[in-house]
């Protein structure tokens, strides 16, 4: 019978150059291992081990082990009232259709690490200084939990089939000087140690889609960044899937916006003007269908209109059986949304729009790719007494969503923060926010990432406190509130201006970690793109 395609991946024999994880030799070598500290990074690894779904997620799962064993939130629901991170959410840099066929390099993975809350810190396997260092690397990591190494290497310089490949090393034996390499293509090979030497030869070899060498990338938790809870960048911004470009609408979008916000305006036009100008271009510019694509999908489950699904009516989360990760989700949403709808952008916005024809509102919600949403979320009948269980040794209670939440800071994220319930649930009740238009216009105008406004210094502001000063904003700053500018200037000074000063008066904290994530990804995402101009 002859060899089928599955029939050469399935379940491989290790050459010689690999030991297996399981064998005799591999327990004793894990044994030794361990004993001299070199297994630190190994548990959490072993925890989040999996196969990847595709023939080339390599890289995709390897990332999804990594973020999984760091304890990052996805900010997103993954499946019931599950947060967790699957291969089907890094859908960033990348479309997922194209790397299920050619998989994703290094450039990629940098993106696709930093775009999900992870600091990344990648090595060409050309700059790896020598074995001794790369050993110092290793044993440092090793010995760690709070960071992964993560690997790109050439599998026929290890003797096994295939080339280009992505795994997580979990453990170093001294002695030996091997490494553990948990392989995500456990249908392939399973986990193996290999000397660390051939290991840094397969991370040498050449990338023929890039040109250049492979090597490896660190990654750790990005301590000064925040999951987006509510917002994300649409999945419609990433590559052309017949070009292998970023998508020209979104482009011819973001050339236009800039270019138009470069425009001579009065220096001493009020805050109100500026915002009126810049929605009412934006609604302009959508209404002509320069921008096809919305920049923005949403994380949480809202309802859509019947009939059309551009027309967001409300975010309903369901109390049954809520735990308290549930709870502090519904909290941190409720906190947002107060937050965001304290800022002096959200009020002109929304002023502006009051005046305007119920159309306009609808162009705003064309902002929003509705179908990347989670599906409609219908009202359910409450879990009755269920819906009053404890939640955990906070002795807390989940509540149904006509109440306040139960805390004395609406901006404190204490692990203590939950609803209580005071009645006795036997009714239809869910928890409701209504995400409306100037809450959409008002979010892309703080983090579309339109010429240096906001990208810069701007993201300097949301790290602070809300009396932090930055002398590069400040520098920078021609403040209308503090004396309007001797000449007529740009709009993006004027815009610039308005939004920084709107950050540096937020009290809470929320809104600013929703800002920063977005500004990040919107950035990394036309970087890595070569697009900006």
């Amino acid at each position: 019978m002859a060899a089928t395609a599955g029939d050469q991946f399935y379940r491989m024999p290790l050459p010689q150059t690999g030991i297996d994880f399981s064998s005799s030799e591999g327990k004793a070598i894990f044994s030794e291992a361990l004993a001299s500290g070199h297994m630190q990074c190994f548990f959490k690894l072993i925890a989040q081990f999996r196969t990847q779904d595709e023939i080339a997620y390599c890289g995709i799962t390897s990332l999804v082990m990594a973020l999984n064993a760091l304890e990052v939130d996805p900010g997103r629901i993954w499946k019931g009232p599950w947060r967790w991170y699957h291969e089907s959410m890094l859908d960033c840099c990348t479309p997922l259709e194209i790397a299920q066929t050619k998989g994703i390099n290094i450039t990629q993975f940098m993106c696709l690490a930093k775009c999900n809350g992870l600091h990344a810190a990648a090595v060409s396997g050309s700059n790896i200084v020598s074995l001794s260092h790369l050993r110092e690397e290793v044993k440092r990591v090793t010995q760690r939990e709070d960071i992964v190494f993560i690997v790109s290497y050439s599998r026929k310089v290890l003797g096994q089939t295939g080339d280009g490949h992505f795994s997580p090393i979990a453990g170093y034996h001294e002695g030996r000087d091997l490494v553990l390499v948990l392989d995500t293509a456990r249908f392939k090979y399973p986990p193996h140690w290999v000397k660390l030497e051939m290991l840094m030869d397969a991370m040498k070899t050449i990338d023929s889609e890039t040109g250049k060498s492979r090597g490896y990338v660190m990654v750790s938790i990005a301590k000064d960044q925040i999951t987006p809870l509510l917002f994300r960048p649409s999945c419609e911004l990433s590559v052309d899937l017949k070009r292998g470009s970023l998508s020209p609408d979104i482009l011819n979008f973001y050339r236009q916006w800039k270019r138009w916000l470069k425009t001579e305006v009065a220096g001493n036009s009020p805050g109100e003007d500026i915002i009126a100008q810049c929605t009412q271009h934006l609604l302009t510019m959508i209404e002509g269908g320069c921008f096809k694509k919305g920049p923005f999908c949403l994380a949480m489950p809202f309802k859509i209109k019947s009939g059309d699904e551009t027309e967001i009516e409300s975010l309903v989360i369901n109390c049954e059986k809520l735990r308290l990760s549930a709870v502090k989700v519904i909290h941190a949403l409720k906190s947002l949304f107060v937050e965001m709808e304290s800022t002096k952008t959200f009020r002109r916005v929304q002023q502006f729009l009051s005046t305007r024809s119920k159309s306009d509102s609808e162009l705003a919600l064309q902002m929003v790719q509705c179908r990347s949403a989670l599906p409609a979320v219908a009202g359910a009948a409450c879990c009755q007494s269920e819906c009053c269980q404890e939640l955990g040794e906070h002795n807390k209670t989940a509540c149904c969503g006509s109440h306040e939440p139960q805390t004395e800071d609406a901006d404190s994220s204490s692990s203590d923060d939950a609803y209580e319930c005071e009645h006795d649930c036997k009714t239809k009740c869910s928890f409701k926010f209504d995400c409306r238009p100037e809450h959409i216009i008002s979010m892309f105008l703080f983090v579309w990432p339109h010429d240096d406004v906001l990208l810069g210094c701007g993201q300097s502001a949301c790290q602070g406190s809300a009396n932090s000063s930055n002398d590069a904003c400040r520098k920078d700053k021609v403040s209308s509130e503090h004396g309007p500018p001797t000449e007529e200037t740009p709009l993006v000074t004027m815009l610039k201006d308005l939004l920084l000063s709107d950050l540096e008066n937020i009290r809470g904290t929320y809104f600013k970690g929703e800002l920063k994530a977005l500004m990040i990804k919107f950035h990394e995402v036309i970087k890595y793109h070569n697009q900006l101009e």
